[in-house]
């Protein structure tokens, strides 16, 4: 499965994303050096305190919502086309909103970067490609 953007979350499989280390090690870097710091911090920004989508509905939403697709619904906010990509999978979800700054607009400028990061990842599939966030229009 690959990494799928929507809105404010970011939705990954734990077994398609690779670890910190073993991502300055295929980009050729020390992970004590600068360069290993910039990639631990981007993979920090976009994969960890990730939350186990399943555990956290049986643990807290259970008894709110009848299950897993009613809570993305209900609770994230998700879109069916996407929600059917989910079910079914031993998902996890960060919250992209609670890491602060957005470490993604600062690699911007460099596409090869952001493709071969994505690529390492798994892939991803960014169901809001617009970038336009709703919240905009309420400032």
């Amino acid at each position: 499965m690959k990494t799928i953007r929507y809105d404010r979350f970011v939705f990954f499989d734990k077994k398609n994303v690779c670890s910190a280390h073993k991502l300055a090690r295929i980009y050729g870097v020390e992970c004590d050096s600068y360069a290993g710091d910039v990639l631990h911090r981007i993979h920090h920004f976009f994969f960890g305190d990730a939350t186990d989508l399943r555990k956290e509905y049986r643990r807290f939403y259970k008894n709110e919502f009848d299950d897993v697709d009613q809570f993305l619904e209900c609770h994230l906010n998700i879109p069916e086309n996407v929600r059917r990509r989910l079910i079914g999978h031993s998902i996890s979800y960060v919250n992209l909103d609670e890491k602060g700054e957005d470490l993604s607009d600062s690699f911007s400028y460099d596409d090869e970067l952001k493709s071969q990061f994505w690529n390492l990842m798994g892939g991803i599939d960014d169901e809001n490609p617009s970038g336009i966030r709703y919240e905009q229009f309420f400032d």
